[in-house]
């Protein structure tokens, strides 16, 4: 490890003896690899949206949006592209909401813990709490009276600040208690920063309108919250290409 404190150096970046720093590593013990639905949607084939105020079901286990806009058969999560475009000006407002299908679903973001990353990614399992019930992805041509571009929320800055999400789907509730009987567990993770690449792009005479996201998911194949990943994908044809192997 090589840590870069500057106040321990002299003018000609020599160690000054009488400084000294300790760190604590924190080490995450690898537990339980398995075989995870594990891919990978990157710049080749990234996730593609492209009409307004329609709600896309995405199948985990296939890795594609269901019918009949992919193969995918069940929704495991759902996104939601709502919006302003005017194709006139040029001026757009778009966002797309993560959701999921059943109460007690959600997704939760990771803030960064570790001057180091360890390569376990997010640990050895889901939290059992904590979960929000949707995301938000928003970018557009925003005006604030003294800057006229394009913005994205959450920003960049604010995805370096995380080491990924969880999220929990298909969970079934007690009626009674309202405790977690059961329920699948997932992680979305980069080891590029942001966590998630988002961006929407306005009709060409050559493509269509479009929100593109990319990222990379793990997905456990039961109800255990365990998410060590061994290597081996169970997503038929999934895309590894850049997938940290943990």
């Amino acid at each position: 490890m090589e840590y870069d404190w500057r106040e321990a150096v002299d003018e000609k970046g020599m160690p000054l003896p009488e400084f000294r720093k300790d760190f604590t590593l924190m080490l995450r013990k690898i537990h339980n690899p398995r075989p995870l639905y594990v891919h990978s949607l990157d710049s080749i084939q990234p996730l593609r949206l492209y009409e307004l105020n329609q709600k896309y079901g995405f199948d985990l286990e296939v890795g594609e949006l269901v019918r009949p806009y992919g193969r995918g058969r069940r929704a495991d999560m759902f996104f939601h592209l709502t919006g302003e475009v005017d194709n006139e000006t040029r001026r757009f407002d778009v966002t797309t909401t993560i959701s999921f299908p059943n109460e007690g679903d959600g997704i939760l973001p990771v803030p960064r813990s570790m001057l180091g990353e360890s390569q376990l990614l997010l640990g050895q399992e889901a939290p059992t709490d904590g979960y929000e019930p949707t995301f938000d992805m928003r970018v557009g041509i925003i005006s604030d009276g003294r800057f006229t571009g394009r913005r994205y929320f959450p920003t960049m800055d604010e995805q370096a600040k995380w080491e990924g999400l969880w999220f929990r789907t298909h969970t079934e509730l007690d009626s009674e208690t309202g405790e977690v009987i059961s329920a699948r567990h997932g992680k979305i993770y980069s080891h590029m920063s942001p966590v998630i690449l988002f961006g929407f792009s306005l009709e060409t005479p050559r493509q269509k309108m479009r929100w593109e996201m990319e990222f990379i998911y793990f997905y456990a194949p039961d109800d255990s919250r365990s998410l060590e990943f061994n290597g081996e994908t169970l997503v038929p044809n999934g895309n590894l290409q850049g997938v940290d192997k943990r």
